[in-house]
C-alpha cells in the first residue's frame, strides 16, 4: 500500500458514515480510484469530497462507486 493510499483511506476512515468508510481505495499513476457500494449518491458524493480534502498533491479522483438501493427497498 502506498502512503498516498494510506492517507486517503486513513481520511474516509474518519468519516461517521459507514457508507463511507466501506469505500475501497487504488492509487494508479496519479489518480485515486474509488470504488464499491454505497446507498445514495449523497454517499458517493460525500466519499469523493473527503478524499478531495485530503493532503494529496497531484492526483485526481475517479469516482467509479455505485449506488445500491437495496436497503431502501425494504421500507
Amino acid at each position: 500500500m502506498t502512503d498516498q493510499e494510506k492517507t486517503v483511506k486513513g481520511a474516509l476512515q474518519e468519516s461517521p458514515y459507514r457508507d463511507v468508510r466501506s469505500v475501497v481505495v487504488t492509487v494508479i499513476g496519479g489518480r485515486i480510484y474509488l470504488s464499491g457500494e454505497v446507498r445514495s449518491y449523497y454517499y458517493k458524493q460525500l466519499a469523493q469530497e473527503v478524499v478531495r480534502n485530503a493532503p494529496i498533491d497531484g492526483c485526481s479522483v475517479v469516482n467509479e462507486v455505485s449506488v445500491s438501493y437495496k436497503d431502501e427497498e425494504k421500507l
